[in-house]
């Protein structure tokens, strides 16, 4: 269980990531 949440959270933190760097992209663009 613990091996899965913390494949879970990588994944959450791996969306947060590319999120950030388009909201980082968006910014740089305008």
């Amino acid at each position: 269980q613990k091996g899965t949440g913390a494949t879970e959270i990588a994944h959450q933190l791996s969306i947060a990531r590319s999120t950030v760097y388009k909201i980082l992209e968006d910014e740089r663009a305008s």
